[in-house]
């Protein structure tokens, strides 16, 4: 008849870190069960520790080399139970050999995880009051999976219930219950239960996390996610799709050196990295990157951290929207809004370089008629053509369709091609325009043509607010790490309701107006990181600032 064992991780579920009472009756069903025991962890991929005699741990083994390879019996490991044997037979209690025996298993755990043990403690029935101690002050300590198995023959009832009081599982040669017997007030009970809603805890975030992997890795923005170092440790499939890289391509590289990134843009992989850890996030900027086909792409960037289990950063989640038609949009959007601009700005260009013109016509008659060979109205003639040729080259820069191309640029220098791009609208209006700032280099990284082409929507706006002999002042000023720019006229101001609708598509309140110059200006001005802010009061003006990112190393305004 065959030998029927309990089968301890079939019968009932049995709790990761569960304290075992084996009381054995028969030497046949004990070995069953320790290999059942045995079995079950290396299906489970973890350690076990036999604590037994040697003869005992040698007929295992024979039994197990029939059913395991030599690489799944290495999770296997002995050690004699001669010392538990001395430990009972003393008469005085040796907490020295309790505490040599606790830090061999703390030693065991660290080497190997995760460790069950099987303990097999040989006692006689003249020391009851030893084996509640034992279990009191080592058993119920340990903090893994353990069956502590005694010789029923060797012990009486009354020990057995003090065990069963102890620990909550018993075991016999054919069967394992819940100890009926169990004082839920004692510690180690209130451990035990803290350590299975510890792993409750932890299955719950392993789901968690595989959910987000899934999310992740399914979600159909391209998402690459960096460590706390700037390393690449992931990219979805969407980022393989929309640019061509695979994860064999940039998983592991530096952000500063992947391959979708020119290296003349790796100046935001630092950036983006201290603003994540102080804002908590990046919010939406445009870049440029590059597929493994060599096109370039415009994309828009977001960023959140990642942060470990007390909060600190430790990396970032990135994603990449191709914004491509996007930015075909808007390109024809601007060239719509400079037409109309040109169009505006036509009277006023047409009456500054008339004037020159006469000026230059009236001297050269003279000069024909008086015949000097050192004439004083040449000087005068040469002044009035690098005029015109100044505004001319300032109009065909405005018109003239470029790429865009990010670059370090003086801030003023860009400020005052505007004013004198609008110069002479400014005259015809008979309005003053008014610059405070010095000529110091304040240098942001921009793109010089949008950021003038903002720079011209805002002055003409102010002047065609301005009744005559009106002022518009243009200021310059800085802060820590930005730069703000300052546009304030003395027109009849604007009401709330109309504040509320600036910068929506084709919203104008000009005659001719195409209700695009402010949207224009305010996607140029985010596509720089910045922000502008629109003040107005009815009768007393508008003010608008741009706030936008300033390089480091720079001059400052006061």
């Amino acid at each position: 008849m065959a030998v029927r064992t309990a089968l301890i991780t079939d019968r009932i579920p049995i709790a990761e870190s569960a304290q075992i009472i084996y009381v054995y009756d028969k030497r046949d069903c004990y070995l069953k069960n320790v290999l059942t025991f045995i079995e079950s962890a290396i299906e489970q991929e973890e350690h076990v520790l036999l604590i037994d005699d040697a003869c005992l741990f040698d007929t295992a083994l024979q039994h197990l080399s029939r059913k395991k390879t030599p690489q799944q019996l290495t999770t296997v490991h002995f050690a004699s139970n001669a010392c538990l044997v001395s430990y009972f037979q003393n008469e005085q209690t040796d907490e020295s050999l309790l505490s040599s025996i606790g830090v061999g298993l703390h030693d065991y755990q660290n080497r190997y995880h995760p460790l069950r043990l099987w303990i097999r403690a040989d006692t006689t029935e003249s020391v009851p009051e030893r084996i509640q101690h034992f279990s009191k002050s080592f058993l119920m300590k340990l903090q893994f999976m353990f069956v502590a198995a005694f010789d029923g023959n060797k012990i009486s009832a009354q020990t057995e219930n003090v065990l069963r009081k102890c620990h909550e599982y018993f075991m016999t040669d054919d069967t394992i219950v819940l100890s009926n017997l169990i004082d839920k007030n004692l510690t180690p009970f209130k451990q035990l239960s803290v350590q299975q809603s510890e792993k409750k805890t932890r299955l719950q975030l392993q789901a968690t996390r595989e959910r987000l992997e899934s999310f992740i890795g399914q979600n159909i923005d391209p998402i690459m996610i960096l460590d706390k170092n700037d390393q690449s440790l992931f990219i979805n499939q969407a980022f393989s799709n929309l640019l061509g890289w695979t994860e064999r391509d940039v998983v592991g590289l530096p952000a500063d050196k992947l391959p979708e990134i020119d290296p003349k843009r790796a100046f935001e992989v630092g950036r983006d990295r201290d603003r994540i850890k102080l804002q908590n996030q990046i919010t939406a900027y445009e870049s440029i990157r590059k597929t493994k086909f060599g096109r370039l792409i415009n994309v828009s960037i977001t960023g959140y951290p990642l942060v470990d289990e007390n909060g600190e950063y430790n990396g970032r989640v990135m994603t990449v929207q191709d914004i491509t038609a996007t930015k075909q949009a808007q390109l024809l959007h601007f060239q719509a809004e400079k037409l109309s601009l040109y169009g505006e700005m036509a009277a006023g260009l047409a009456h500054e370089i008339r004037n020159p013109i006469t000026a230059i016509k009236g001297f050269l008659q003279l000069a024909r008629l008086e015949k000097k060979e050192d004439n004083d109205y040449l000087p005068i003639m040469a002044a009035e053509i690098r005029r015109i040729e100044s505004i001319l080259n300032e109009l065909l820069l405005l018109a003239k369709p470029k790429a865009t191309r990010f670059c370090r640029n003086n801030l003023i220098e860009i400020i005052e091609d505007a004013v004198t791009l609008l110069h002479p609208q400014a005259s015809l209006a008979q309005v003053d325009l008014i610059t405070t700032f010095d000529k110091r280099p304040l240098f942001i990284f921009c793109d010089k043509n949008q950021l003038k082409q903002v720079c011209v929507n805002f002055i003409k706006n102010a002047i065609e607010a301005m009744p005559k002999d009106g002022k518009v002042r243009i200021h310059v000023k800085s802060r820590p790490g930005e730069a703000i720019i300052v546009f304030s006229d003395q027109g009849k101001g604007m009401s709330k309701n109309i504040l509320e609708h600036i910068g929506t598509p084709f919203f104008t309140t000009k005659e001719q107006g195409t209700g695009l110059g402010m949207m224009v200006s305010n996607e140029i001005v985010k596509s720089h990181q910045g922000t502008v802010a629109i003040s107005s009061k009815v009768t007393r003006g508008t003010t608008v600032e741009i706030h936008l990112p300033q390089m480091a190393g720079i001059v400052t305004q006061d």
